[in-house]
């Protein structure tokens, strides 16, 4: 099934439920159901616009050799 772009968008900002969340990639595919090519593209498509922010990395050592970003939703964005 292809998601459009937008509908990507929005479900990548609404993972975000909480304003001090602060989410992996690993993360927004969990909470969306979303591929994670989708989830990157959605991510990269949601910092340019300025609605999210990276905000840091964390390391997953079970999952990940390298630190992953986290990112968080910028305050004052719908």
């Amino acid at each position: 099934m292809r998601i459009e772009k937008e509908d990507a968008d929005k479900m990548v900002l609404q993972a975000f439920s909480r304003p001090q969340d602060r989410l992996t990639y690993g993360e927004l595919v969990r909470r969306t159901n979303l591929g994670l090519g989708a989830v990157c593209g959605a991510v990269a498509r949601c910092v340019r616009a300025g609605s999210l922010v990276e905000d840091g990395f964390v390391l997953e050592p079970a999952i990940h050799r390298q630190p992953q970003p986290v990112f968080a939703r910028v305050q004052g964005e719908q």
